[in-house]
């Protein structure tokens, strides 16, 4: 679907964003939708920093929960045991998007072993 670098380029393109820019979440929902599609290291590293827990005394803002479930969606379209073992933590640790969890890494887990990784 893209071409090597295109993640990187995404990625960037989000950091670039001003931060009290208008639709800022939504060009990163848009964004978590892209780099799903691209399915490269660079994306599966920047959705699994997205969908990440909330961490002690971070603001709720930064990464929205809407957010957090676009990556979760997003990295469901991998083939990849680094974004398999990263849900798999997840799940045992998150409660507010379980299901979204749940669902991505059933996702990964069949394309593993339909692919035969």
């Amino acid at each position: 679907i893209g071409e090597e670098g295109y993640g990187e380029a995404i990625v960037a393109a989000v950091s670039r964003y001003p931060p009290r820019g208008t639709d800022r979440e939504r060009f990163r929902v848009q964004a978590c939708r892209s780099l799903g599609a691209l399915s490269d290291a660079a994306a599966a590293s920047a959705l699994m920093e997205w969908a990440e827990k909330y961490k002690f005394m971070e603001h709720k803002k930064e990464r929205s929960p809407e957010v957090r479930r676009a990556a979760l969606e997003a990295l469901g379209g991998f083939r990849s045991p680094t974004v398999r073992d990263f849900l798999a933590a997840l799940r045992g640790s998150e409660k507010e998007l379980r299901p979204e969890v749940e669902r991505a890494l059933q996702s990964v887990e069949e394309k593993l072993s339909a692919g035969g990784g």
